[in-house]
């Protein structure tokens, strides 16, 4: 095996060029001493890149000095297309940051190939919007929107964008999904260093790692992994900008590798675990994220309070992708009932609940939120609905009357 070490000058002049796709490529095969095996997709075109990493036999790429936390950058990035859909899910994550006071820019990477799509008003001066390709659209056969994840941190953080202001290598990224909300600004990064990030918990299981689609991708090394070793983790995430730089692209390859051996909406779940076990990017895996309601959930329902900030280490967000009922009123993220800000239609938001379940709402406000032997499991999971439709329904309309005020 030949094992190529770049030296730390090498590495800051590369990441000071906007090299194009094929200097980018060869590049990445020197330093990761690749093979050409998969197809790595460039906006516009399929192209043949640098993608199953073999193990690097305990080198590494050598790393900068990592800067005093003082002094290092914090970015919330999050990943969308251009539609309605997303563009409240977005006003509702700016407004949420903004409220809380979130230290650093907040920065939506659009994937969106119409030149001509206006995006509704902001005045959040620590707010702006990254277009990046669609890098779905060359897969007729296969359509899979969360390509667009590590695609558009690639195109960002490897300088393929507008952007005139991309992360340095120690700077932070705190990267969450659109229909997620903040319930705290107290996001601890300090011990997030190079080579180290902290990723949230999820139902992936533990035991995929060990399944042919997962072994064919993992280049050997996951037969390695550690018994304590916790492969079911994903957004929020925290990882330096620099880790995410070199992540992003090997992320995308190990997605296109997998989507030959298992079509599941949670492919980009699995080939992100993949890729830090990959470049060896240790991960700390904590609960941080609130989103099922159902008793057996092995979320932390244990450490929020109601009219209170989840205890620490803490939960830092609500994550709205189920739907959420109590007594004859129920919300999801997909109801049919289209919010298209740009046309400062007030009558566009999502419904209120009738009287009688807002007394329900307010009987369970309040109601212990954790499972006990004093607590029925229909009990508690009533409680749960109520909080969640607080955290991120409420919080939603809120912020789209916020636009409304605002801009129409």
């Amino acid at each position: 095996k030949n094992v190529f070490l770049i030296t730390t000058k090498q590495l800051e002049l590369y990441q000071k060029m906007r090299v194009d796709k094929w200097i980018r490529c060869l590049f990445n095969m020197l330093a990761f001493s690749v093979i050409v095996n998969v197809v790595y997709l460039h906006h516009g075109s399929l192209v043949t890149s640098c993608i199953k990493m073999e193990a690097w036999e305990g080198q590494s790429l050598p790393l900068l000095d990592n800067k005093k936390a003082e002094e290092r950058r914090v970015f919330t990035v999050f990943s969308t297309g251009c539609s309605p859909f997303q563009d409240w899910q977005s006003q509702t994550l700016i407004y949420n940051h903004r409220k809380l006071g979130i230290k650093g820019d907040v920065v939506r990477l659009m994937a969106c190939d119409d030149p001509n799509y206006v995006l509704p008003n902001h005045s959040y001066e620590k707010y702006r919007v990254v277009r990046t390709p669609d890098f779905d659209v060359d897969f007729s056969d296969d359509k899979y929107s969360p390509r667009n994840r590590p695609g558009g941190l690639d195109y960002w953080l490897n300088w393929r964008s507008n952007d005139t202001d991309v992360p340095l290598d120690d700077d932070v990224l705190i990267m969450v999904d659109p229909d997620m909300v903040f319930l705290t600004n107290h996001i601890d990064v300090n011990n997030v260093t190079r080579g180290f990030g902290i990723g949230s918990l999820y139902g992936l299981g533990k035991n995929w790692p060990k399944d042919e689609f997962a072994q064919k991708s993992c280049n050997g090394k996951c037969k390695d992994l550690e018994d304590g070793y916790n492969p079911s983790f994903g957004h929020p995430m925290v990882l330096t900008a620099g880790d995410t730089r070199i992540h992003a692209p090997v992320w995308m390859n190990v997605t296109e590798q997998m989507r030959k051996l298992i079509k599941k909406w949670e492919t980009d779940m699995f080939s992100n675990v993949i890729s830090h076990i990959l470049l060896d990017i240790q991960i700390d895996v904590l609960s941080t994220m609130l989103s099922y309601v159902d008793v057996e959930s092995d979320e932390p329902w244990d450490i929020v309070q109601w009219n209170a900030e989840p205890r620490s280490p803490g939960v830092w967000v609500a994550h709205y992708c189920q739907t959420y009922t109590i007594g004859n009123f129920s919300w999801s993220k997909h109801d049919k009932n289209p919010i298209d800000l740009r046309q400062c239609n007030r009558s566009m938001i999502f419904p209120e609940p009738k009287k009688e379940a807002l007394v329900e709402m307010e009987h369970w406000r309040n109601f212990p939120l954790r499972s006990s032997a004093t607590s029925s499991k229909e009990d508690v999971m009533r409680s749960r609905n109520v909080w969640m439709l607080d955290k991120t329904w409420d919080h939603a309309r809120h912020a789209i009357n916020a636009y409304y005020e605002e801009f129409c």
